[in-house]
């Protein structure tokens, strides 16, 4: 592939016939490597954009996982809704089986109501899920169109969304999704598939095929115990607890010789859903596992209903399978259901077994006496704790759990980890058949005949086709504009300045254009051009603001929370519910400082009930969500409270990298406040670098443009965003206007990410500020270099021709921009004739 190393030749040195592929130079070798695959052709996925009347940002992922655990997604899917699920999770994929197919070359082992399972001798440790159709090849209509083709991709989408639960898709204890695709029976028929990684058997089974020693056994035990925890952690109900829901692998060790997992989420319940109803028929199951109020369909003997018994339905479920498999090999206990005698059999069963250890048996039967109680607000959540023994096997077992998670549960040589499937790479790598076959059914879809497109999958159909030269340019504006028909916000925000760029009528007056620039400032847009729009684009921003920023947290979707952010119900909240308030670990002080609910803060402060640093789950204190969300007075009021001003998340984003968004003039009395208290005015992330990654650091995702943050320190993020007061409060208090990204190079200061970007004004504030031009990066490259050269590891996936389409507009302007820009860096040192393997002009 030729070196796309100017703003011409990304779009000249791409062949007529061929989609935009990233270019083979800028990538390590093992992304060159999936990018190059011949016989499996796979893409990488992108995040799902969801744009609604709420002005905050929620994780999408996270919603559909909710509704569809919860029974509201649509009935049908479409490959448009498919691809946009498929954007969300990170899953591998597609993996495309057509010149050597599942027929000619997988072994049938299963099949059930849903899925034919097979093996294929190249997939080694995987099994392969088929949906099951009809598998003709005298087909009346385009299979594709058909019901039977949107039915199957809805089972699919179902079973891909119950397994790819963020907080769970690494845990050791639950099963994973390897990788999705399409098997090719027939040349034009397309069944979607997945990948699994490959189980022994079923709990179930694995215990009849041959007897197992108590220690064994104990350890699965642990396990199904522990991943139960796992998921009632996340707020997820299982609703059907069995050793045929339980599978069996090879285990870590020989200490370990087997781990199992959870499996099978297809009646989970989601308890994190915003005002859902739920009620006691929402649990369903299998009878012999259920408890007897689940059976007999009445709880009003132990107080009324609410959603959260439905843990202590699991955990009566679990006590059935802990019987199960000590007692009975699997099989449902002949547990007798009058509640007085259920110790009874519950010590007569155990006297039987004379292979447990007396002191095992002792813990493990009072576990599962304390789980069996007939009251079911009397049953422990499942825990691990709960079986703990003083034995080397407990001590053996925990030891795996506690190992690092890339070896509990790491990503298969050859298949991309989920961090990396996101962002706009997901669309330059899309898979060339699954382009096709979106754009013929769009084309249906604008004449009636095909359900209408999702705007988040017509913009990503933009950016696939962007270096299609010559033929892309008709279809990229077709999409875009059709995207923001779709009321797809982060494509209206874009939509005149690209349509500028290629000097081409606006479909839309002036004062829809103006609505959606002003929407979009609402939902976290920083680039709307100054103008008329100047007041209505602060209100928006103040908005965005209120709406908790760019926090993207659960809590946000709740409205029982927004309420209990009040002065006067927040005490009572804690007292009656506790502080914790979503599935990530946020408190109640989390989300008052994310709403700036400052009178809260205070109630919650003087009460002394919540500690003011704590973290959630990613290590983040309410000052960091004040300042995630813009909220100043917030900070202050916390920082009056004595909240530490050097707090980090996991990946190390400080307080200030939001600085950015904060009220102009709240900045430098902020800062000042921040710096006295031991903020880290260079404060650098930490990007987590996964093993199957080719050394490229995860990306930091939002819903509008850039779509990607950079890395670095708070300086850099203030120079992405343009906000001149943050840039030069931050200089004041010594940011080093010269900083590298962690781990990287002089391509990566604060003056070469403005290049990159195209941004003579920042550039040339910088400059002014002592930025050096003349820094040569690894490579021997300089700011120049940055013009043109593509740099996706250091500055996100969006090629600059996006960059400058949207900061630039028309040909002129990018021109005169261009212009500036290289006298700048000239002007700073940067040499106009240095070489690296090419020059920069």
């Amino acid at each position: 592939m030729a070196d796309l190393s100017s703003y011409d030749d990304i779009l000249n040195s791409i062949d007529d016939d061929n989609f935009y592929s990233v270019d083979g130079e800028s990538l390590p070798s093992d992304l060159q490597d999936w990018s190059n695959s011949t016989e499996l052709e796979e893409i990488d996925l992108e995040n799902l954009n969801l744009s609604g009347s709420d002005s905050s940002w929620v994780d999408p992922l996270e919603s559909a996982i909710t509704a569809t655990s919860n029974g509201s997604a649509p009935v049908l899917s479409t490959l448009s809704q498919f691809t946009a699920i498929l954007s969300q999770t990170g899953i591998h994929g597609p993996r495309i089986l057509k010149s050597i197919n599942l027929s000619s070359r997988g072994t049938k082992i299963g099949s059930g109501a849903q899925f034919t399972v097979f093996k294929d001798p190249t997939f080694e440790g995987e099994v392969i899920k088929r949906v099951n159709v009809p598998l003709s090849s005298k087909v009346t209509q385009r299979f594709a169109a058909s019901v039977d083709y949107r039915l199957q991709l809805r089972i699919l989408a179902l079973e891909i969304l119950s397994l790819c639960n963020p907080v769970l898709r690494a845990h050791p204890n639950i099963a994973s999704l390897l990788a999705w695709g399409f098997d090719y029976p027939f040349a034009d028929m397309a069944v979607p598939i997945l990948f699994m990684e490959e189980a022994l058997m079923p709990l179930s089974d694995f215990l009849v095929v041959e007897e197992r020693s108590v220690d064994v056994r104990y350890q699965l035990a642990l396990d199904t115990t522990n991943g139960l925890e796992a998921l009632h952690n996340t707020r997820i109900v299982h609703g059907d607890v069995k050793p045929d829901n339980v599978l069996v692998f090879i285990g870590p060790n020989e200490k370990v010789p087997f781990r199992a997992k959870l499996s099978d989420f297809g009646v989970c319940i989601d308890l994190e859903v915003p005002d859902r109803k739920f009620n006691l028929s929402d649990y369903r199951g299998t009878p012999a596992w259920l408890a007897p109020e689940v059976i007999n369909g009445d709880i009003s003997r132990f107080g009324t209903f609410s959603p959260d018994i439905m843990f202590k339905f699991d955990a009566y479920s679990l006590a059935l399978v802990l019987l199960s498999v000590f007692t009975s090999d699997g099989k449902p206990p002949n547990l007798e259901k009058a509640p007085d005698q259920v110790r009874d059999y519950v010590m007569r069963v155990f006297k039987s077994q004379k292979d447990i250890p007396s002191e095992m048996m002792m813990d493990i039967r009072k576990a599962i006496l304390k789980l069996l109680a007939e009251d079911p607000r009397s049953r422990p959540l499942p825990n691990q704790t709960l079986l703990k023994t003083n034995t080397s096997v407990y001590g053996s077992w925990l030891s795996s759990i506690q190992s690092s998670p890339s070896t509990n549960n790491s990503t298969p040589s050859g298949v991309i980890d989920p961090l990396y499937n996101k962002g706009p790479l997901f669309w330059y790598r899309l898979d060339e058949s699954i382009r096709r076959e979106l754009e013929m059914q769009h084309a249906l879809s604008k004449e009636g005949d095909a359900p209408a497109f999702t705007g988040d999958v017509l913009l990503g159909m933009a950016q696939t086709i962007t270096g299609e030269k010559p033929l892309y340019l008709d279809r990229l504006l077709t999409y875009l504009s059709d995207s923001a028909k779709a009321g797809f916000s982060p494509a209206r925000a874009i939509y005149a300045q690209i349509m500028e760029a290629h000097a081409q009528v606006l479909e839309f007056s002036e004062d829809v254009l103006d609505d959606w620039m002003v929407q979009a400032a609402a939902e976290g847009y920083y680039f709307a051009k100054p103008g008329k729009l100047k007041d209505k684009v602060e209100e928006a921003k103040a908005q965005f603001r209120d709406k908790g920023g760019f926090c993207s947290d659960p809590f946000l979707a709740k409205p029982d929370v927004k309420a209990a952010t009040s002065r006067d119900k927040c005490l009572d909240w804690i007292e009656q519910r506790g502080c914790i308030v979503d599935r990530k670990g946020n408190t109640l002080l989390h989300a008052a400082a994310a709403y700036g609910a400052v009178d809260t803060l205070r109630e919650i402060l003087d009460a002394n009930k919540i500690a003011i640093d704590i973290k959630n789950d990613n290590l983040e204190t309410a000052l960091y969500k004040a300042f995630q969300a813009g909220q100043g007075k917030a900070v202050e009021i916390l920082l009056d409270y004595g909240a530490s001003a050097s707090c980090r998340t996991l990946q190390k984003i400080s307080p200030l990298h939001w600085l950015f968004n904060m009220p102009e003039n709240l900045i430098q009395v902020i800062v000042k406040r921040m710096v006295e208290k031991g903020a880290d005015i260079n404060a650098m992330i930490e990007p987590v670098v996964k093993d199957n990654s080719g050394g490229f650091p995860e990306k930091i995702q939002i819903l509008h443009y850039p779509f990607e943050l950079p890395h670095g320190t708070p300086l850099h993020w203030a120079c992405c965003f343009r906000n001149i007061t943050a840039i030069d409060t931050l200089i004041s208090f010594g940011a080093d206007i010269n900083a590298f990204y962690h781990g990287m190079d002089a391509s990566t200061t604060p003056l070469a990410l403005a290049a990159y970007h195209g941004d003579s004004e920042i550039a040339k504030h910088l400059v002014s500020h002592g930025a050096e031009g003349a820094l040569l990066d690894s490579m021997g490259r300089n700011t120049l270099h940055g013009i043109t050269k593509y740099l996706p590891d250091r500055h996100g996936y969006l090629p600059h021709q996006w960059h400058y389409w949207i900061r630039h507009g028309n040909w002129d302007n990018h021109l005169m921009q261009l212009t500036d820009l290289v006298k700048i860096l000239v002007g700073a040192g940067a040499d106009l004739n240095a070489k690296d393997k090419g020059i920069p002009l």
